[in-house]
Formats: C-alpha cells, sequence, structure tokens
C-alpha cells in the first residue's frame, strides 16, 4: 500500500489512510455497544466460576460482539500503520473527527435516536467541516 511506504505525502493524500481506519472504528463503535448488550444478557450462566473470567468470555464467545471488534481493532491497526507514513496534525483530526461523526451517523441509523437531531446534524456537518480545514491548511502549508 502507498501509505506504508517511507517518504512525506500530500496532506489529501495522507488523509485518506486515516480516514478509512476512522471510518471502520465508527461504523462498528454501535454494533459493538449492542454486541455488549446481547452479551449481558447471556452473562447468567457460569461458565468458569470466576465472575470476570465469565464476563470476558461471555463476550468473546458472543459473535455479535466479538466480530465488530475484530473490526474495530483492525481499524486500529491501520491508523497505528497510517502514523507511520502521515503527518499526525492531519491524520489525528481526521481520524477522531471522521470516527465520531461516523458513529453518530450509524447509531442514528440503527435506531439510537437523539433528543435533537438538527444537533446531530449540526455537529456532523461541523465536524466535515474542521476536518477540511486542517487538510487544507496543512495542503496550503507544504
Amino acid at each position: 500500500m502507498w501509505a506504508l511506504r517511507p517518504g512525506r505525502r500530500s496532506a489529501t493524500g495522507a488523509a485518506a489512510f486515516p480516514l478509512v481506519s476512522s471510518c471502520c472504528a465508527g461504523i462498528t463503535n454501535p454494533f459493538i455497544a449492542r454486541g455488549t448488550r446481547l452479551a449481558a444478557k447471556k452473562a447468567s450462566r457460569t461458565l468458569t466460576g470466576v465472575g470476570p473470567l465469565d464476563g470476558l468470555l461471555h463476550h468473546l464467545l458472543t459473535p455479535a460482539f466479538l466480530l465488530p471488534q475484530a473490526l474495530n481493532l483492525g481499524g486500529s491497526v491501520l491508523f497505528a500503520a497510517a502514523l507511520s507514513s502521515c503527518d499526525i496534525s492531519v491524520a489525528a483530526p481526521v481520524a477522531n473527527g471522521v470516527s465520531l461523526a461516523a458513529n453518530a451517523l450509524f447509531d442514528h441509523l440503527l435506531g439510537d435516536r437523539l433528543s435533537s437531531p438538527a444537533s446531530g446534524i449540526a455537529g456532523i456537518l461541523l465536524v466535515g467541516f474542521g476536518v477540511t480545514l486542517c487538510t487544507l491548511a496543512r495542503t496550503q502549508q507544504a
């Protein structure tokens, strides 16, 4: 992948790899929350007799938790790889902002409603605007 090769990248190109990893994290977070709720319902069975270990095993044996968690961790690995070749002043705002916006959007699509949907839409738009400003500012400096 081009992002793993050493060398300086443009701000726009550097933003692409963290963008993918943050989408992965933001999209999987609502699914992880649902899997956690499902695993908590199943936690009434005792597997080992040790409470914390039983809770961990219930989560790991629940595919609704384990699969999104694995994808989320994959996104974290992608972000760590992106930091080796990207400018952190671009990568961090892109990754954090897009992850939060994707999380809010997928929470809404999965039925978790905000008390004020307009504030959620405004937040997503402001995040997009902020990420664009950070990327453009870095492009102007390069």
